[in-house]
């Protein structure tokens, strides 16, 4: 996650990142639980994309150090198919 910084502009370290992928993965069991979860990150409806980004934001502030929300939807694109990839599994 070396493209998250704060408002330093200093890069994270591994705890921090650890801690912002965790957050990440309660809110999409969160949007998971409520049957919003998407098959894949771009198809994620509006609603689950707000949700994500509020939650993310009030847990992490410095995400919000960006233009167009492009940091929280990176961490998605980046971590969310593994998450929904090991939902998947685990149902099977």
């Amino acid at each position: 996650l070396a493209y998250i910084t704060d408002q330093d502009g200093v890069g994270i370290d591994g705890l921090q990142a650890g801690a912002i992928r965790a957050s990440a993965r309660y809110i999409w069991y969160s949007i998971h639980s409520k049957g919003m979860a998407p098959v894949t990150w771009s198809q994620a409806s509006i609603n689950a994309v707000q949700y994500y980004c509020t939650h993310m934001y009030d847990a992490h502030p410095d995400l919000h150090l960006c233009e167009g929300d492009w940091k929280v939807d990176l961490l998605a694109v980046d971590e969310f198919p593994g998450w929904i990839r090991s939902r998947r599994v685990l149902k099977a």
